[in-house]
């Protein structure tokens, strides 16, 4: 009997918090549209945009439900924020152009980087709140500031080297960041676009003697080098799909 009342008194607050809801978007709506119809007084604009504020703070509204006079307001967009970071996703272009709003957010949750704008993508500061943040915002630096994180790309690359993916391509064009990554993780050669490595025979022979499959993302030479082929078959008899159709046949005759 307690549970069935507790339950009871769960399912009257959800009633009362969505009956709530629908009043408060009633209202808004209504507003809007006395203001479409009607001149709006200085009052009644104050008057809803208090309205706006409130539900945005409490978590009723969501930027992306706004029109765009609130969606481009300052205060709006900081308490939307607050409430919930992914609101700074739907937030005009200039807000997201502009600094101190930016730097909340990414301070909130690193990876609204994404988001921002071409310019502060190229700030070292709001990179460097971001990254503080998650790590994972390195995918999201600017070309122009990336090289001033050269110690957060080793040490991210250092942890997991999968997240060679999702860097820029310079990062993935340098040597010593792609083996760094490799050394972490073998399967980060996928991403590897540095030329010298995929030309790499020993490092190739070293990550095919271990996972023959990886021989797809060696240089064409290498996909014909009977050393690397052979140890790329002995480990796993289905990278025979990406020996070099030049040579494929003479060697799985042999092979086989």
């Amino acid at each position: 009997m307690e549970s069935k009342t507790g339950n009871q008194h769960i399912l009257s607050f959800i009633e009362e918090t969505l009956k709530k809801i629908e009043e408060i978007k009633k209202k808004v709506e209504e507003l809007e549209n006395n203001v479409k119809e009607n001149p709006v007084s200085k009052k009644e604009t104050v008057k809803e945009f208090d309205l706006v504020l409130s539900a945005v703070k409490k978590g009723l509204l969501t930027v992306d439900t706004l029109k765009d006079e609130y969606r481009n307001n300052k205060e709006i967009a900081l308490e939307a924020i607050e409430t919930e970071v992914i609101n700074y996703k739907y937030l005009s272009d200039d807000l997201k152009n502009h600094y101190n709003i930016t730097l909340k957010a990414v301070s909130i949750c690193g990876l609204m980087l994404e988001y921002t704008s071409d310019d502060l993508k190229n700030n070292e500061e709001i990179c460097k709140a971001a990254l503080e943040n998650d790590a994972g915002a390195i995918q999201f630096v600017g070309p122009d500031v990336i090289d001033k994180f050269v110690e957060s790309v080793k040490s991210i690359l250092k942890i997991d080297g999968l997240q060679l993916g999702k860097m820029p391509l310079h990062i993935q064009e340098d040597k010593i960041h792609c083996t760094e990554a490799v050394n972490q993780n073998i399967e980060a050669i996928k991403f590897v676009k540095c030329d010298e490595l995929l030309h790499d025979k020993e490092l190739f022979l070293n990550l095919v003697d271990k996972n023959g499959l990886l021989l797809e993302f060696a240089c064409d030479e290498l996909k014909e080098d009977f050393e690397v082929i052979i140890t790329a078959l002995s480990n796993n008899k289905d990278s025979k799909e990406f020996i070099s159709i030049k040579v494929r046949e003479r060697i799985l005759s042999i092979f086989n």
